[in-house]
């Protein structure tokens, strides 16, 4: 009898564990949005007409900053993502990498007055979604797949609370 396991490609076994955590994530931001909003998943989709989450007053370049900032974070974990669905486990640690604390430190990009217009419990999300990021850069490189898809989820977890905890307005 042939090794079935020698003609399975590493792609084909790592690609269930990747869509399994994405649909968790997906799942686990329903259910946390769901408790947020004061109902069940489906609900959770529809913000009320009032929305309860606190407005942060954000405008011109440090609106586009912040946005930009979000977008970073999004794209890079769609290709954390995608390197871990293809094995690359270089790939998806320099990717995480980018987004971290340690890369960010001291960022000249970003609008000198615009820490103190955030409020503290957003500064930290944004603490640990980097520092996330971090870990999860150390982890990729070396450990298996299913531990930086862990890491992965605890930064999306972060990034979850922080969008029903706050809300940017002009």
């Amino acid at each position: 009898m042939r090794n079935l396991k020698s003609n399975t490609s590493s792609k084909q076994l790592v690609l269930p564990h990747i869509f399994a955590c994405l649909c968790f994530v997906v799942g686990i931001s329903n259910v946390f949005a769901a408790d947020a909003f004061g109902g069940d998943e489906r609900s959770a989709m529809r913000l009320p007409a009032n929305d309860p989450r606190v407005a942060v007053s954000i405008a011109g370049e440090d609106r586009a900053y912040v946005l930009g900032q979000m977008r970073l974070f999004l794209a890079n974990i769609q290709r954390v993502t995608a390197a871990l669905g293809n094995n690359d486990l270089a790939l998806a640690s320099k990717v995480a990498a980018i987004a971290g604390a340690k890369n960010n430190e001291i960022d000249p990009s970003r609008p000198a007055a615009l820490r103190a217009q955030q409020p503290d419990a957003w500064n930290q999300y944004i603490g640990k979604v980097r520092k996330g990021f971090d870990d999860l850069a150390s982890t990729a490189a070396t450990a298996p797949v299913s531990n930086s898809l862990s890491k992965l989820a605890g930064v999306t977890e972060n990034c979850v609370a922080c969008h029903q905890t706050f809300r940017i307005i002009d």
